[in-house]
């Protein structure tokens, strides 16, 4: 736990290389380093959710607020795989095989955290129908290592996913797992330049990093730990925000300026409702600027309609269910209704059109 200054400097530095590097990727790919740079916080201190969940579980914390799973989510091409390898690598110093797609299973999973600890089990490539077929056993069991055979399992590995496949994450899982949409991409002929690049930052990285990040979490853990046992009813164990503070104590430790998506994070940072339906709000927001006539608003009823084309009715149903119950969002045929005052509140639109075209 006291690793060498200049290693944990390499370390730092095959980190935000890898992050910079995304600056030459199209489409939003400064929200992807914001994503990216979330998904690394939460893959650091995993390894402490087992046991925290525990703690949380004996003091009547909710233990959902220590997620067991992460699910980076978007556009092929974006760089997710690689990421997942770089961070693996970054935490134990070694490569370590992804799991195929095949292995999201209950019970496959099952086995996997009842005899490994440490780095989270990565499934890359996760299929819809694989998906949707085994995520509710999967990443809903909030009871798995707390209670029954697996009780005091305080040190199983987390669950990190890539899947190209997931227009939206529904609300029943978001509440339970770290999501990162990544909506960025690179082209292939870039991918192919910067290859080798990228191969060798991650040959590089040797683990010092997370070493001293875990040295300096330790007794932030304890702290946490402790006021949990005390029963304090006021105390929120934010353990995104401890490790945000570490995470960023080191690396402005090297890198100077901090870059821009490198800030501190919190729970809300992952778990706000504004975070949660930022497909959605991106949706709505292009759908009303570019097709304002397809948006209807009736003031007597309180409603505002949006009606979406017929082969976009499979992405909606997800938007709908990523939407805050406030806007009490349903799909009915091809439209989709909202409760116009919270949404006019919620999207900051006024959804009125003039001659002069569309009022914000």
């Amino acid at each position: 736990m006291n690793p060498d200054e200049k290693q944990v400097g390499n370390d730092v530095k095959c980190f935000i290389n890898y992050l910079e590097s995304v600056s030459k990727f199209s489409g939003h790919w400064q929200t992807a380093q914001q994503s990216y740079y979330r998904f690394a916080n939460w893959y650091f201190c995993s390894v402490f959710m087992a046991y925290l969940r525990y703690t949380a579980s004996q003091n009547n914390y909710m233990i959902i607020n220590f997620p067991v799973v992460g699910i980076l989510y978007g556009n092929s091409n974006g760089g997710k795989s690689t990421f997942i390898k770089l961070l693996t690598k970054l935490v134990c110093g070694k490569a370590v095989a992804a799991n195929s797609s095949n292995d999201f299973t209950a019970s496959t999973i099952e086995g996997m955290k009842s005899l490994c600890e440490g780095v989270p089990i990565y499934i890359d490539d996760l299929a819809k129908t694989q998906y949707a077929n085994n995520c509710e056993k999967v990443i809903k069991d909030d009871n798995w290592g707390i209670s029954g055979d697996t009780a005091k399992y305080l040190n199983y590995p987390a669950l990190a996913i890539s899947t190209n496949k997931l227009p939206a994450v529904t609300a029943d899982i978001s509440k339970r797992a770290v999501t990162c949409r990544i909506d960025a991409k690179i082209s292939n002929e870039d991918g192919a330049k910067s290859g080798k690049r990228i191969n060798e930052a991650i040959r590089r990285a040797a683990g010092a990093l997370f070493c001293e990040y875990v040295s300096m979490m330790f007794d932030r853990i304890d702290a946490m730990t402790g006021r949990m046992k005390q029963g304090d009813d006021t105390y929120f164990p934010d353990i995104l925000a401890e490790s945000s503070d570490v995470l960023y104590s080191i690396i402005q430790s090297y890198v100077s300026p901090m870059p821009a998506y490198a800030v501190k994070l919190n729970y809300n940072s992952y778990f706000g409702t504004t975070v949660l339906a930022s497909k959605a709000i991106s949706k709505i927001i292009m759908a009303w600027e570019t097709e304002p006539a397809q948006f209807k608003t009736n003031i007597k009823h309180n409603t505002l309609a949006y009606s979406f084309p017929d082969n976009a009715y499979y992405d909606m149903r997800y938007i709908a269910e990523e939407l805050p119950p406030v806007l009490e969002a349903n799909l009915a045929s091809r439209t989709l209704v909202m409760n116009l005052k919270e949404a006019q509140t919620f999207f900051g639109m006024k959804f009125k059109r003039t001659i002069f075209g569309v009022t914000k």
